[in-house]
Order: C-alpha cells, then structure tokens, then sequence
C-alpha cells in the first residue's frame, strides 16, 4: 500500500507538470481565494474480534467490543490557487486549517457482550487538524451553457484531539459513582488520511454566476491512527486501508471580471479496516502488547463561503 501511495503522488505530480508545459503564457489565468467554513461530523474507531495477547495467544472477542467517537464541530479556513490553462485545463491547490479548537465531546464506549453497554465515558476535546488538495482537471466545454471535467488528484488531511475534563459511568452498574478527571488529558489521538483520487465534475454557467457540482472516489484510501491512552499507558497504532468518497455542490457569482464570491456544501466519507497494535509503556504491565481488529469510518461535512479574486 506504501508503494501505491509513493506511485499515486508521483502519477500525480507528472499529471500536473504536463498541464504546466501544455500551455503558452498568455492562456493562463490564476485564481487566489480565500474561504471560511463550519465543519461537523466525527472520526470513529471500533475495536474487537480477533486479539492475539503478546504474540502467540489468540482469541475472539465480540465486535465491537469499544468504540471511540471523536467530533469535528469546528470552524475552518482555507486558502485556494486555481490555475487555468487554454481554458480547458485546470490544476488546483487547497489548504485548509482549522479556526477554533474546540471540537465537541469525545465519547467512549465499552461493551460486556453485543448490546449491553457497560462504561460510557465523555470528554472535552482539543483539535488541531490541516487538509492539503492537490489535484489537476481537463474541462470539456457541452453545449447550452454545460460543462463536463474529468480529473484526478491527491488529498492528506491530518487530525488530532486532546481529550480532557472526563466524565466516566456504568451503564450496566448504575448504582456506581460517576469517575471524573479534571486534571490531566486523558487521550490523545491522532488520525492520517493519505488518498488518490479520479474526480468528474459538472457544472452550468450562466451571465455572472455558476453552478458545480462532483463526485471524488478513491478505492485505495490509506488511513493511519494513533491513539495515547494516558491514564492506563496504552499507545495503540493502526495502518487502515479502505475507500473513501467525496461529492461537493458550489455555487458561484462574479461582480465583475476580476472578483468573485463562492458558496459551497461538500462531505467526505471513507472507512477502513486494519490490525491495531497496542503497547503498555509504563506502570505494572510494562512491556506487555497484543494485536486486535480496528476498523475506522468518518463522515465529515462542510460549508463554507468564500471570496476570491482573478489575476
């Protein structure tokens, strides 16, 4: 998968480089924009199946045995660059960061058997995350005002949550206190997305505005997380791969021939599977480690508003 990812970046990168060379200086057009966006959605993790205890022991467990909610309730920004060559050939570049870091509570759950919860827990959450597109396009002109493009590109988008102030019950002991930590960070976790992608997109144009709509699938999205259970001293990390989906509806309007405004709705889905490892690294059961089934899913969607300006 390493190697498929190393050979997506540099299919890409060659893509781009022949938009470049493609075309004389005086068809081409840049675009900077700048955007502004609400973010809601979450990463989740499950865990279960099959465990192995230190290498050579293995067993099933029921699925999922845990599982870890981390929101995405957050504000965004984003900087834009949109070249154009001979009007038919697009390569963009996106980068967005987030605004506000709080992202909503974390929720964490364990399960005695299928159905029967036994602890749920919440907690604040500290967000950092960052988001770079690249990707390259050829737009094919239809006729009445219709568009068609056809294009491919690479996204790596990274998040990361400290989680703090827990509340922790016992769903299947109710007459159990709460257990409450309002002095340290309980989790940090951390999630990487990598994934190439081919794009078809549609779009109507009319005097002064326009409208977008498309549709990114990647079949080979790699997903890598890391998950810092501070309190019990468990470092667990998962290299997942799966598939991932995107789709965005954009709508555009130009004051003139140089500034223009855009608003746009879009969501990203993706889900993978892997194998987690897990590391005591500190307290009683240093040194100890086990391997269990980790599958991970996010669903995150965005509007945003934007204003941009033609060079």
């Amino acid at each position: 998968m390493r190697n498929f990812r190393k050979g997506s970046v540099f299919f890409l990168l060659l893509f781009l480089s022949g938009f470049l060379s493609a075309a004389p200086d005086k068809t081409f057009q840049f675009e900077l924009t700048g955007t502004i966006g609400k973010m809601s959605g979450d990463v989740t993790y499950q865990i279960g199946g099959t465990t192995t205890i230190m290498g050579w022991y293995s067993y099933e467990q029921h699925f999922p045995l845990s599982e870890l909610s981390f929101p995405l309730e957050i504000w965004n920004g984003n900087i834009g660059f949109d070249f154009r060559f001979k009007k038919n050939i697009e390569a963009k570049i996106d980068i967005t960061m987030n605004l506000s870091s709080e992202a909503g509570k974390l929720k964490d759950s364990d399960w005695l058997s299928p159905g029967r919860l036994d602890v749920f827990s919440t907690s604040d959450t500290d967000f950092s995350g960052n988001t770079v597109d690249v990707s390259g396009a050829y737009w094919f002109e239809l006729p009445k005002h219709f568009h068609l493009a056809l294009g491919a590109g690479y996204l790596h988008q990274k998040y990361s949550w400290d989680a703090s102030n827990l509340d922790q019950w016992y769903p299947s002991a109710p007459w159990e206190e709460h257990y409450t930590d309002t002095t340290h960070t309980v989790i940090s976790y951390e999630s990487v997305l990598n994934m190439f992608y081919l794009e078809a997109k549609g779009k109507f144009t009319g005097n002064k505005f326009s409208v977008t709509a498309g549709l990114a699938y990647s079949p080979n999205a790699g997903i890598t997380d890391k998950d810092d259970h501070k309190l019990r001293y468990i470092l667990a990390k998962t290299d997942a791969d799966g598939d991932a989906t995107r789709l965005f509806l954009q709508g555009r309007y130009e004051f003139n021939e140089k500034w223009f405004i855009v608003l746009q709705i879009d969501q990203l889905k993706f889900s993978a599977e892997g194998t987690e490892k897990d590391t005591v690294y500190d307290g009683e059961s240093y040194g100890s480690f086990w391997t269990i089934d980790h599958e991970i899913e996010s669903t995150q969607k965005n509007f945003s508003a934007s204003a941009g300006y033609r060079f």
